[in-house]
């Protein structure tokens, strides 16, 4: 039965890899805001080998629209 799902997969082309991987990944124009919107991206990483800092400064800018950083108490 293995076998027989792998015959029925085909590769696709680099183009439509790289069109569909930002919106699947909620990339950019996701419709995410505010905190839940953060937590909903977070919980897309959840696995990632990613640095706090990495985090906050890459992945959520693109991910939750009109994220901004919260203030420091310091």
């Amino acid at each position: 039965m293995l076998a027989r799902v792998r015959r029925e997969v085909e590769p696709v082309a680099a183009e439509a890899l790289a069109r569909f991987l930002p919106s699947w990944q909620g990339v950019s124009a996701n419709g995410l805001h505010g905190a839940d919107g953060l937590l909903r991206a977070v919980e897309q990483l959840a696995g990632v080998l990613l640095p706090a800092s990495a985090l906050e400064s890459l992945c959520c800018h693109s991910r939750v629209e009109g994220y901004s950083r919260p203030c420091s108490t310091r």
